[in-house]
């Protein structure tokens, strides 16, 4: 993947109501690290994929997450 082809949105978060989304937030009160890991995570998926076009990668967050990435248990969403 071409990386000066690439072009990201914030991380954001939706917040739903009822099962429907409800707002979005963006960028999301994530810590910079959680929303590396999301962007490159997003970036891996569109070369795995040899995309062209549009791609939206959605995660859902655990409390856990960030604390497992303190500890150096995940590298990468």
């Amino acid at each position: 993947l071409q990386a000066q082809r690439v072009r990201l949105a914030d991380v954001a978060h939706h917040r739903h109501r009822g099962g429907i989304l409800d707002l979005t937030f963006a960028p999301a009160r994530v810590s910079p690290d959680i929303a590396a890991a999301a962007r490159e995570a997003a970036i891996r998926v569109a070369g795995a994929l040899d995309l062209v076009g549009l791609l939206c990668v959605e995660f859902t967050l655990a409390p856990v997450t960030e604390w497992f990435m303190q500890m150096g248990w995940i590298a990468t969403l």
